[in-house]
């Protein structure tokens, strides 16, 4: 995990990043960015801004990396931001272990829906992936798991980590659609000042 912009600027800049790598964005914390949160949590104290920054200064590493045309960047988020999500949260899925939360939960559900982004020279534009693709089992769904279920079928893994991670929908298809593209933007437009 990089603990700084400096860091994974470098290793892209050389071709050293690692096969696997996790960024968890500064929240409270001004490592990162120049002094600014990159969470991406709106709220009294920050803005999004810092967040935009932090993803044009990433995009734009790899995208001028000699490994760009190997990888792929994901996009997450851990929570929905507190709006309502009209569609049901996933209910009776495989819990990842045999242990409940202290208050008796089962983790036998899946939350409110968070958006995924999937940045590759690999993946064609203006793709967007639909219920029902990826899916190992009828009931799958895409979800937190689903990135760890992609990296161990793309590493050759056959290792089961969870029940979960065997069940989630997996995005592995995104990378064989079709050839390479060649037409990824070297720069984002700038930051704009009121984000």
């Amino acid at each position: 995990m990089y603990k700084h912009m400096s860091l994974f600027e470098a290793d892209a800049k050389s071709g050293k990043l690692p096969n696997f790598s996790f960024i968890d964005p500064n929240y409270g914390e001004f490592s990162w960015n120049n002094g600014r949160e990159t969470d991406g949590h709106a709220d009294f104290f920050s803005s999004y801004r810092g967040s935009e920054i932090l993803l044009k200064n990433m995009y734009e590493s790899l995208r001028a990396s000699p490994q760009w045309e190997n990888l792929a960047w994901i996009i997450t988020f851990d929570e929905h931001g507190g709006w309502h999500d009209h569609v049901p949260t996933p209910m009776n899925v495989p819990r990842p272990d045999n242990l409940a939360g202290k208050d008796g939960f089962l983790f036998d559900r899946l939350g409110v829906r968070v958006p995924a982004i999937v940045v590759s020279p690999h993946v064609q534009k203006g793709r967007v992936v639909v219920n029902g693709e990826g899916k190992p089992t009828p009931s799958s769904e895409f979800e937190h798991s689903s990135i760890a279920a992609t990296v161990l079928k793309l590493f050759g893994i056959n290792e089961s980590l969870t029940k979960r991670t065997d069940w989630a929908s997996k995005f592995d298809f995104l990378f064989n659609e079709g050839p390479m593209r060649n037409d990824c933007p070297v720069q984002l437009p700038p930051v704009h000042p009121g984000a």
